[in-house]
This record gives C-alpha cells, structure tokens and sequence, in this order.
C-alpha cells in the first residue's frame, strides 16, 4: 500500500482520490481540481479547502465549486470537482470615485486627496480582503474609477 502524502478536504467531500492544485497568480484565483469517490451525500457550493502535508496544514477560506462531472470506466467511477479560491468573487466587485484629480498646475483638487495606502485600503476592503499591508503602496496616481472592479484598479 502507498504512503500518504498528505490530506485534502472541503466541505461535503467523503473521500479524496486525489488532488491538484495549481496556484494563480495575481488576481487570478488558485485552482484545485479534486477527483472524489462517487458518495450520496451533498458537496457544499463554498467553503474551505484544508491541506496538509507531513504535519503541515494550509487553509483556503471561501472557495467555491465551479463545476463537477463524472467519469465512468468498467473498472471505476470517479467524480471530479473543480474549485476556485476566494479570488474568484474578486471579478464581481466594482468601486466608484474620482481620487487624486489634478488642476492644470498639477496639484491635488481638495476632497479627492488620497495616499496610495489609502487608495489601496480601499480597493482592498471592496475586494472583501483584512489583514493586509498596504505599506509598499508608494505612488499616488490619478485615478477615475467608475463601474472599475478593484483588481483592474490595482494594476
């Protein structure tokens, strides 16, 4: 018998087959693929996916399933879950507002003032994100952002 690497679970998932995990990169949402025993019960839509290898553990809060299907062969049944991290309900937020406008001297029209660490708290707290650090946020920068979901606002 194989050693066990390691677990995978997510809420209403019996038994792990086997698991993938490709991590995105930026705003784009990591992705698990994970091929499951065949089981009665429901597999939530959203919730945690928990890993741990060799006594160490990681967490994904807030992970939604994307889609599921069923392969069937002679010998085994096996349905497979694709699922997304919480960056995936990044794309269907959307912020508004006109910060650092500039008179034609170039200074700072008064009310739109913001520090880039301001600006970035903002577009984090529209994301759903806590706990972050915005300190690397250095340069202020005119922006209009009307209908503009926070992930395109940051880049």
């Amino acid at each position: 018998m194989a050693d066990q690497l390691g677990h995978v679970s997510f809420p209403g998932v019996n038994q792990v087959r086997s698991c993938t995990y490709t991590r995105g990169l930026g705003t784009l949402p990591d992705v698990f693929h994970m091929r499951i025993v065949p089981q009665t019960g429901a597999i939530l839509s959203s919730g945690t996916v928990a890993m741990s290898f060799h006594g160490t553990g990681v967490s994904f809060p807030n992970c939604v399933v994307d889609r599921a299907s069923m392969n069937l062969t002679q010998r085994l049944q096996v349905v497979t879950i694709k699922i997304f991290d919480r960056r995936i309900h990044w794309k269907y937020k959307v912020v508004n507002g006109y910060y650092n406008a500039r008179f034609a001297d170039g200074t700072i029209q008064s009310g739109t003032e913001q520090t880039p660490q301001q600006l970035a708290e903002k577009l984090l707290d529209a994301m759903g994100e806590f706990g972050y650090d915005v300190l690397h946020f250095r340069i202020r920068t005119t922006r209009r952002l009307i209908g503009t979901t926070p992930t395109l606002a940051m880049n």
